[in-house]
């Protein structure tokens, strides 16, 4: 029998952003998610994407930001800026960290020579890793090339204790204008060698015919055994690969995303919360760079309950977005429930501003037998901020999940941090 959630209310109320000081600038309702904002770099440049890991090893999570033409880290708690070199040409676009080696440091896959228009050439995509002997310098290997390079994420596709690296184009190589739909994008799989850093890796295409505009990735151990599945947001909705030892990569549409004709369709960004144990969610942005923000409940007239066999609800909690570009997921208020986060990138409403929110949603079932009461309350966090990309991570250490995003034409860095009391 699913947890019931009972009396859950929130009330939203103004905000004040500014480096230090509390986002909420009233009392707000007990059980609501409050932040303190810090400014960590206000002019970072055209800002890319950002993630929250243990660059220098002391445990605690650092701030690692891409832009267009730099890598660079903030150190926790002092956030102070220090860059990565490394002899990587052209403009940045994407990066996934991950210890390769073993030593406890990650290494820093990147995506680089970024032309959003340019299908036939260009794209590369390098390992960035520490100079032997030094804590600071930085080499870098390059792997393989593919044009518009987009997204990189590394998942334990098969299930064999070992994460390789997942890359995906925004376009199918050769593709042509106005929409870039044929010929389709080659989702590829990367598996590094004995020796990362000098020898060549193994490079597979997972996929190379269903695949237009695949915008965002995400990766989930639906059954819990070790393996991962990979979604892909993409003209189509939201794509499924999974790795079958016998039929090979079994693909599956669990949802269509934005339910209208071509070119409207589909999903732009993707990323997978949890309600409870029976309930995990999907969050998107639709359509690509779209206006809505969309979460996805398991559909349980379907009694098809959890895992890749899921079929899902579509709920739009939010469709005053524009650019809508950044995704993801935490129980920031300790209640065992995720919350929804999502950030546009151009300016929208009346005031012309720019978008950082936060849903709290709510989910109820008498039976696992039925699908569920969905509703949602709206939390704004920030309006200053040209939302590029985001991560959710515990930064402070306190238990509680905090987030960093970074802007992409406001060009800066910014850390919310959770001052919620654990319920």
């Amino acid at each position: 029998m699913m947890r019931l959630l009972i009396g859950l209310f929130l009330m939203v109320s103004s905000i004040v952003i500014g480096n230090g000081k509390p986002v909420w600038a009233e009392p707000v309702a007990e059980g609501t998610p409050t932040f303190k904002t810090h400014e960590v770099d206000a002019e970072i440049g055209t800002g890319r994407m950002v993630k929250a890991v243990d660059l220098d090893g002391d445990s605690d999570l650092d701030i690692l930001a891409l832009t267009n033409d730099a890598i660079v880290w903030y150190e926790n708690p002092s956030w102070e800026k220090q860059k990565i070199s490394g002899a990587i040409s052209g403009t940045y676009i994407c990066m996934a960290p991950q210890d390769i080696d073993g030593d406890g440091l990650p290494e820093i896959a990147v995506g680089a020579g970024w032309d959003i228009n340019e299908t036939r050439a260009g794209g590369s995509l390098w390992i960035l890793f520490r100079k032997p002997g030094s804590e600071t310098g930085w080499m870098a290997k390059r792997i393989a090339e593919e044009p518009t390079l987009h997204r990189l994420m590394w998942a334990d596709v098969e299930g064999h204790g070992k994460k390789d690296l997942i890359a995906a184009p925004l376009k199918g190589r050769g593709s042509t204008p106005p929409y870039y739909r044929e010929p389709r994008v080659r989702l590829l799989q990367f598996t590094a060698p004995e020796n990362p850093f000098t020898e060549d890796w193994t490079e597979k295409v997972i996929d190379d015919g269903r695949l237009s505009i695949a915008h965002g990735m995400a990766s989930v151990d639906w059954e819990d055994d070790g393996q991962e599945s990979l979604l892909v947001a993409a003209l189509s909705g939201i794509n499924q690969f999974h790795l079958d030892p016998e039929k090979g990569w079994v693909w599956t549409l669990p949802a269509v995303g934005n339910p209208v004709p071509f070119p409207s369709c589909g999903a732009g960004e993707i990323s997978v919360g949890e309600y409870d144990d029976k309930n995990p969610m999907l969050g998107t942005i639709e359509p690509w760079h779209g206006d809505q923000a969309v979460v996805y409940t398991v559909n349980r007239d379907t009694k098809r309950y959890v895992g890749r066999r899921a079929l899902w609800d579509r709920h739009v909690v939010d469709n005053g977005f524009r650019g809508g570009h950044a995704v993801g997921w935490g129980d920031f208020d300790g209640d065992g429930h995720d919350e929804f986060v999502a950030g546009y990138r151009e300016p929208s409403g009346e005031e012309e501003t720019f978008g950082l929110n936060l849903f709290d949603l709510q989910l109820v079932n008498d039976s696992v037998e039925e699908s569920a009461t969905f509703s949602s309350d709206k939390i704004p966090l920030d309006t200053e901020v040209a939302v590029e990309g985001l991560d959710v991570a515990d930064l402070n250490g306190d238990g509680l999940p905090d987030i960093v995003a970074i802007g992409r034409s406001t060009g800066n860095l910014r850390f919310y941090e959770n001052t919620s009391e654990k319920n």
